[in-house]
């Protein structure tokens, strides 16, 4: 993981956007373990990932409402 990701980002506007960049990280690696447990025929363990999946996307949905109501900050 860069060390940019792993670092905890200040308060403002920059930190709104280095939260999603993580959480789009995230999601990225989520999709590609779980096409590594398809591919290996891991079904519960592709399952696990997906139901991940479905976790970080409503976290997504829910950063963005949050950003939206607050007025782009």
């Amino acid at each position: 993981m860069p060390a940019a990701m792993t670092q905890r980002a200040a308060a403002g506007p920059e930190a709104g956007e280095a939260r999603r960049e993580r959480l789009d990280y995230i999601h990225q690696m989520l999709v590609e373990l779980r096409v590594l447990a398809v591919d290996t025929e891991a079904p519960m363990l592709a399952y696990l990932l997906e139901m991940s999946l479905i976790e970080a996307a409503e976290v997504v949905k829910l950063h963005e409402l949050r950003h939206e109501l607050m007025g782009g900050r």
